[in-house]
Parts: C-alpha cells; sequence; structure tokens
C-alpha cells in the first residue's frame, strides 16, 4: 500500500511541477506506444470511449502502439517503421515495467542487474528522446509504468525489488520531463 501511495505521490509532484496535459483536440492522431499494458489496449479504448461520449463532435484517430515485451530500446527500434510511419500528431509513451526485468530479482546479484537494466533504460530513452524532439508540432506525453505490487498473495513468482526498480525510471522519466519543460510531461502511476 505504501508504494501505491508514493506513486500516486509521484504522479501529483509531476502534475504540479509540469504543464498539464491538454485534452486531444478536433482531427488529432493519437498513438499510445508501450509494451503489453498498452498492447492490451485498455488505453486505446478507454481514451476513445472518453471522447466519444464526452465529446461526439470531435473527430479523433486513437491507435495502439504497445507491443508485448517491448522495453525502451525496443520502441527506439521501431520507432520510425511503426510509430512515426502512422503520422500521429500526438505520441503517448510508456515504458518500464520491461524495462526493469523480472526473474533477475530472484537471483543473488538482483541489484546489480536492475541498476544495470535501468541505466540501459535511460540510454534507450535518451535515444528516443533526442529524435522527438526533433518534431517540435508532435506533442509528447510521457506515462511512467504503472506500479507493481510485490506485496501481493498470488500464486507464482512476487518479484521483490521491481517497484524501487519502476520509481527509479520514472525518476529519470521526471527528470526529462523538467529538462524538456513544455515538450514531455511525465506522470507517474496508473
Amino acid at each position: 500500500m505504501k508504494k501505491w501511495i508514493y506513486s500516486l505521490g509521484l504522479c501529483a509532484a509531476a502534475l504540479h511541477t509540469q504543464a498539464q496535459v491538454k485534452p486531444f483536440q478536433q482531427n488529432d492522431r493519437v498513438v499510445f506506444v508501450g509494451n503489453s499494458i498498452t498492447e492490451a489496449g485498455a488505453y486505446v479504448s478507454y481514451v476513445y470511449l472518453y471522447y466519444m461520449t464526452h465529446f461526439p463532435g470531435r473527430r479523433l484517430v486513437i491507435m495502439n502502439g504497445g507491443v508485448g515485451g517491448d522495453r525502451s530500446a525496443d520502441i527506439y527500434r521501431r520507432l520510425e517503421y511503426d510509430i512515426l510511419a502512422k503520422k500521429p500528431s500526438v505520441m503517448v509513451l510508456t515504458f518500464g515495467m520491461n524495462d526493469t526485468g523480472y526473474f533477475e530479482f530472484n537471483e543473488d546479484n538482483a541489484a546489480e542487474k536492475a541498476r544495470q537494466r535501468i541505466a540501459a533504460s535511460e540510454k534507450s530513452y535518451k535515444q528516443i528522446e533526442s529524435r522527438l524532439l526533433q518534431l517540435p508540432s508532435l506533442r509528447k506525453i510521457l506515462m511512467s509504468s504503472p506500479p507493481y505490487d510485490e506485496t501481493a498473495k498470488i500464486g507464482g513468482a512476487v518479484f521483490k525489488g521491481k517497484q524501487a526498480a519502476i520509481e527509479e525510471v520514472a525518476k529519470f522519466q521526471q527528470a526529462a520531463a523538467q529538462r524538456n519543460a513544455g515538450s514531455l510531461w511525465t506522470c507517474s502511476g496508473p
């Protein structure tokens, strides 16, 4: 529960320090980019449903650019031919869950592996950021990964330390948003 509250706190802090994300406008072409959480379609369908029921006359194209298993490096590799080829006017980018790993948290050197994965994620993100900053007309929304509940009582593996790693990714995402105020926004949590 503390981790969940912390993540929501990061979200509130981010919203106070960065510009608010503007609603989608008439004729926007919005692409949600991420991993399997995005690919599952909830972001796309919930946002589309909201706009169609609250602004039925607003013409929007909302596309799903999620690919299961993707990390920031994978997103960078497909940025041109898969994402930018869709000609979006708005991009919502999220990553972090796969970047931080899974079963590595059950190994003896889990903390070191997590540091390496976080560093690799940041390096790949900076490549994405560099490319996106070359596109001033593209509205960019950076959304961190949802929290990981390592207190759940479920069958199967629970990855102790994963939430802390996700929070580290969220920190460099927030730093990027502050560096690029007006170009990128970030919000941690669900």
